[in-house]
């Protein structure tokens, strides 16, 4: 048995809930047990905590807090990724939590200025173990939908308009209770941030042969100067904009929030997460 694996031989290890540390894990056993905590029915806080600077930097990408981290963690997994799975058949993460250390990394002058905005704006974004500046809790990942990917490179084979990242954002926005949304321009990937305090907040960032950002929708805020509008939407946020995605799959159910409060299908899925938290039983597949 490789080392590191519970062969669940004591009883009811298999099944045991993974213990989310009180703090930094200081040893890899207390590092298994927090890859091992469950996030929502399909992620699990592994999942979360690969990060290729990290890697290329031989430096550590663990939570200080591990407790906020996976609270966080935990919201953002169960109100966005997991409605985001059921609808489009899949989710993949490319990046999820950074301690403050890694988010230095990709923060400094070029060549080592890898996008990753600054570490403090980061706090309650990617740097899921911070609260943010108003003391908000809060978690980004960057996702990629193989649904969303596969209809772009169709239409392209085809020699037909790609479907639009507005059309995605606009069925993001009309269904879910996410805070901001930021496009990137290589496989359809996207950020997405769950938060108390919602921003509402879409933009782009690089398309279209654009240098900066492209705001979509930004409530109550006023444009940058660095970045060109769309148009003015605040008054259009809460109208229906299922014309701007036809041909994508039909809402879960899941729809986001009004009024500050939490639907009911939605905690019901945080309901169902919770009582299914328990770690599966794992295995090695070889081909």
């Amino acid at each position: 048995m490789p080392a590191g694996d519970d062969d669940g031989s004591s009883s009811g290890s298999a099944l045991r809930p993974a213990a989310v540390p009180a703090a930094a894990p200081t040893t890899m056993e207390e590092l298994e047990e927090l890859g091992r905590v469950r996030l929502s029915k399909n992620f699990f806080m592994r999942d979360m905590l690969y990060s290729e600077l990290a890697s290329f930097h031989e430096v550590r990408n663990i939570p200080d807090d591990p407790p906020l981290a996976v609270a966080a963690g935990r919201r953002l997994c169960e109100e966005l990724l997991e409605p985001l799975h059921e609808a489009f058949g899949g989710v993949v993460v490319r990046s999820a939590f950074r301690s403050c250390t890694v988010n230095e990394l990709g923060t400094g002058d070029p060549p080592n200025n890898h996008g990753c905005g600054e570490t403090e704006w980061n706090h309650g974004r990617h740097i899921w173990d911070r609260r943010d500046a108003d003391g908000n809790m809060g978690a980004t990942v960057c996702v990629v939908l193989p649904w969303f990917l596969d209809r772009q490179a169709t239409a392209e084979a085809n020699g037909e308009p790609p479907p639009r990242w507005e059309a995605l954002a606009w069925w993001i926005h009309d269904q879910l209770p996410y805070s901001d949304l930021t496009f990137m321009p290589r496989l359809g990937c996207f950020n997405i941030r769950w938060c108390e305090k919602p921003a509402k907040v879409i933009e782009s960032w690089k398309i279209n042969n654009r240098d900066g950002s492209f705001f979509l929708a930004s409530p109550g805020k006023e444009t940058p100067p660095w970045c060109e509008a769309a148009a003015a939407f605040d008054s259009s946020l809460d109208e229906d904009h299922s014309g701007e995605y036809e041909g994508f799959p039909r809402s879960s159910g899941r729809m986001r929030p009004t009024s500050g409060s939490v639907s009911n299908s939605v905690m019901s899925l945080r309901s169902h997460a919770r009582a299914e938290r328990l770690p599966l039983p794992c295995l090695f597949l070889r081909w």
